[in-house]
């Protein structure tokens, strides 16, 4: 039997699409990507704009390996969250609303004005239905007032773009309409010269594994201002076996983290097992004891590391935990 066949990365895999969106120069791809998603025309659109948490591929920090998302700040203040979430998390509002707060949240530092606030807007691509109870790609939420509608603010912004719905987003606007999906994941053949420019993004984040390798782009798609820097960058990572291995080193490291993040009992269990390994190398019962005692502190430990790590603030961890900040506090720092 050969070799199997190289992993093909897409868009969607997240390591790659914050490698080709939130390096450090990589701010131009954004602002076109930004606004295809925000529909930003004219004078609306976004000009000028810090990437706020750039990439490094080459940082693989436990730390790191659990942020997936890119943060952005436009020149007018106003600041971005974009992510691609593939798997179906019961979590993912509670979990969107949770990081949209904090990102409007952070910006204000001490001793500052809340009038100094700016907007912010967070953007949530996922790999699944996330509203089965309609069809559309797109879900975008303000805060209103439930009775009579009004808008009480634009400073927080939601947005969901369900891309599993892109295929019938284009039999339903295109005549003669797109080819159905044949199978999960195949690419549809759509109409390209009647395609919007948001449609054309949509279209290559859906199916970025038809355009990962050699083969020829549509040239409805190489006129779209900024896609054809997307599709260059994702067959550079294709072709590149040291990056695509750090990039899988990331992924893995992100599987480690979250394995033992949203399993407390499992990191707990390697604490007391190492415990109870040191305990027996001492031959005596009370080196056994200090394993164990020491081997769950350890395990508790970890745990707490990483849930600060991932973003979770000290307090909710101890509520989560059931213990006192300052325990939790204690065991966050580094060890010496």
């Amino acid at each position: 039997m050969g070799d199997a066949p190289p992993r093909i990365f897409t868009f969607t895999d997240d390591f790659v699409f914050k490698y080709i969106f939130g390096r450090e120069q990589q701010e131009k791809l954004l602002i076109k990507l930004l606004n295809a998603l925000l529909h930003r025309e004219g004078s609306q659109q976004i000009v000028d704009l810090e990437i706020l948490n750039p990439f490094n591929p080459k940082e693989t920090a436990s730390a790191k390996a659990s942020v997936v998302d890119v943060k952005a700040r436009d020149g007018t203040g106003r600041r971005y969250l974009i992510e691609v979430q593939v798997k179906n998390r019961p979590d993912q509002i509670a979990r969107s609303l949770f990081y949209l707060a904090r990102l409007y949240a952070d910006q204000l530092g001490e001793g500052e004005a809340y009038e100094d606030l700016c907007a912010a807007t967070a953007i949530t691509l996922t790999g699944y239905r996330l509203f089965r109870h309609h069809h559309r790609v797109q879900s975008r939420f303000r805060m209103r007032e439930t009775a009579l509608g009004y808008e009480l603010s634009d400073l927080l912004e939601l947005h969901y773009i369900e891309l599993p719905k892109v295929a019938e987003m284009l039999r339903h606007r295109h005549s003669p309409p797109a080819e159905a999906d044949r199978q999960e994941g195949e690419a549809p053949e759509p109409p390209w010269l009647s395609l919007t420019r948001f449609e054309k993004w949509l279209y290559i984040l859906r199916y970025g594994r038809r355009f990962a390798g050699e083969g020829p782009v549509p040239p409805a798609i190489t006129e779209e201002d900024g896609i054809v820097m997307a599709i260059d960058e994702l067959r550079k990572i294709n072709a590149d076996r040291e990056l695509r291995q750090l990039l899988e080193q990331q992924e893995k490291e992100r599987r480690e983290l979250n394995s033992s993040r949203f399993n407390p009992h499992k990191a707990y269990q390697v604490g007391k097992r190492e415990g109870l390994q040191q305990g027996l190398q001492q031959g005596l019962q009370q080196g056994l004891q200090q394993g164990l005692d020491q081997g769950r502190q350890e395990g508790m430990a970890q745990i707490i590391r990483q849930l600060i790590a991932s973003g979770m603030p000290p307090e909710d961890v101890a509520r989560r935990l059931a213990l006192p900040l300052a325990t939790v506090t204690q065991m966050a720092a580094p060890r010496s």
